[in-house]
Formats: structure tokens, C-alpha cells, sequence
């Protein structure tokens, strides 16, 4: 009777600490997110002080803030975000204003500034002493709706996707863990840097130049017009379909070239490895030149090429 009741005794003591355990652990792992919110406050010089918007509370209890202005007619305009934890949305106005609605947990990590020429979003930094950073933290979702052609935009984030669908003059994105998607859009430049993740441009007009980067992800490109196309990859394919303009120019190291109806003038491709194919319906068009680092036996070209080279 005695060893039962100290086996009992052995096992609900021993509950008891997993249950202390437990619940030393929640804390353990709550506390960085609970200093994170007072300290940030103050760590992050670039953040412009605390945060300058209101919210409201949504249907799944995140905060909201939207706001709209009217932008200057025919003026240049920037839209500048900076951004950690967040996915971005760029769309085209339906009714002639600038709209921004921003949706996240963590509301007081987010200011907005705007002049009469700019437009700044800002994501606050996480402090660095906690290098495991918030485990429950959930992304924030920016969408921003932009009237006209005119504006500038330089979006960056950390860890989230870029979605835009709309018209201005020049687009520089930087994604770091994420994708980036441009679909219906005109702009006279577009410059997209991407280290892990895809890359997508479709049905759209760039119409001096496209220059696309990614350390590690593919690169589709689909029914785009511009006259420089400019395209590289550590580790992953082109897809790329229906290119109308002047030139292309390609590098990877690891992956496949796949090109169907490439209707431009120069092609210069670099690889180190991968297959490599091109093909166009249209055999009427001429091809000026294609320049390949190498070629293989396992090439496919059905194109109309003037004149092809291997450096």
C-alpha cells in the first residue's frame, strides 16, 4: 500500500512540474514579444518615433487603418515602403484617390508619413537582442490603390509577397524571403531584386527597360513588351513567352532556359549548366543575333536566327 501511494505521489508531483514547466516555457516565449512592444518604441531611429495612425478593430480582431488622399494633378509622386513582416498590394484606384489600408497585430509598428511629393510607410526594425524574434507574429497586409500614371514606387520587404497591378513611371522592388508579381501594369522602367522565392511579370509594358534578379527562384515572364530586357539567376529557370522589344540578356548558373515566341532583336544567354530552348511560331521574324556561353546536344531551337554565336 505504501509503494502505491509513492508511486502516486512520484507520478502527480511529476504532472505538477510539467505543468510549472509548461507554463515558465509560455512565458519564456511570450516575454520577448511583450518587451519587444515597449522597446520598439524606442530602438529604431529610422522609425520617426511612435506610431502617427488610428485604427479600427476588424472582424478577426486585427487592427485596420485606412486613410485616402488626393494627389496633385499631373505631378510626380513617390510611394516608398519599408517593411519586415508584411505582404504588399499595389492596385489601381477606382475612384481617382490615393487609398492606403493597412492590416496587422501589431499596430504600433507602423507609421505613414506624406507630403505633397511622397508617400512613406515604414515597418518598425525588431530589436536585435532578441535574435529568435516573435514566434506568434503574423504577417501585416498593406494594399495601397494609386490613381493615375505619374507615381514613382520603391517597395521593400523582408519577409512578404509583392502583388501589384497598376501604371506609373519607374518600380524598384526588393523582396528578401517572398514573390513578386506584376500583372495589367505600365511603367517606363522596372527593376526587381529578389533573393529567395519567384518572380512573375504578365501581361504588361515596361517601355524602356526590365531588369529582374533572384539569388534563388525562377523568373516567368509572360506577353511583356519593353526594349531592354535584362534577366539573371544563381539557382533557377526562365519561363519566359511572348517578349516583344529590343534586347534580352540572360544569366544563370543553375538552371533551364525555355523561350517560345521571343520576338526580339538580340539574345545573349549565359549558363553553366541547364538546357536550353527556343522556340517561335512566327518563322517570318528574324532573330539578329543569339549569343550562348555554350551549346549542347540537347538544344532546341526552331527560331529564325541571322546570325548565332558561342563565346
Amino acid at each position: 500500500m505504501g509503494r502505491k501511494i509513492k508511486g502516486f505521489s512520484i507520478i502527480l508531483m511529476s504532472v505538477i512540474i510539467a505543468g510549472i514547466i509548461t507554463g515558465i516555457l509560455t512565458r519564456v516565449i511570450d516575454l520577448p514579444m511583450k518587451v519587444d512592444h515597449i522597446l520598439s518604441r524606442f530602438l529604431d531611429p529610422r522609425f520617426g518615433g511612435t506610431t502617427n495612425l488610428s485604427y479600427e478593430i476588424g472582424s478577426n480582431g486585427e487592427s485596420i487603418h485606412e486613410s485616402y488622399f488626393t494627389l496633385p494633378v499631373d505631378t510626380p509622386f513617390d510611394v516608398s515602403v519599408e517593411l519586415i513582416q508584411a505582404d504588399v498590394m499595389i492596385e489601381k484606384s477606382k475612384n481617382g484617390e490615393l487609398g492606403v489600408k493597412i492590416s496587422t497585430d501589431r499596430p504600433e509598428h507602423y507609421r505613414m508619413d506624406r507630403t505633397d511629393r511622397e508617400l512613406v510607410i515604414k515597418e518598425k526594425k525588431q530589436p536585435f537582442i532578441w535574435p529568435f524574434g516573435d514566434m506568434k507574429e503574423k504577417k501585416a497586409k498593406i494594399t495601397i490603390q494609386v490613381p493615375g500614371d505619374t507615381v514613382d514606387f520603391d517597395l521593400e520587404t523582408v519577409n512578404g509577397n509583392v502583388c501589384l497591378e497598376a501604371d506609373g513611371r519607374d518600380l524598384n522592388v526588393e523582396v528578401v524571403n517572398g514573390q513578386i508579381s506584376v500583372t495589367r501594369s505600365t511603367f517606363k522602367e522596372g527593376e526587381l531584386e529578389l533573393v529567395n522565392g519567384h518572380i512573375f511579370v504578365n501581361k504588361s509594358e515596361f517601355l524602356t527597360s526590365l531588369d529582374l534578379e533572384a539569388v534563388n527562384g525562377a523568373l516567368k515572364v509572360n506577353q511583356v513588351d519593353s526594349d531592354e530586357f535584362s534577366f539573371e539567376t544563381v539557382n533557377g529557370e526562365f519561363q519566359l513567352s511572348d517578349l516583344d522589344g529590343g534586347r534580352l540578356s540572360a544569366e544563370t548558373v543553375n538552371g533551364d532556359f525555355t523561350g517560345e515566341n521571343l520576338y526580339l532583336k538580340h539574345l545573349e544567354v549565359e549558363q553553366l549548366t541547364g538546357k536550353f530552348t527556343l522556340i517561335n511560331e512566327n518563322l517570318d521574324y528574324q532573330i539578329q543575333s543569339l549569343t550562348r556561353s555554350k551549346t549542347s546536344s540537347q538544344d532546341k531551337i526552331e527560331a529564325n536566327i541571322l546570325n548565332i554565336y558561342s563565346e
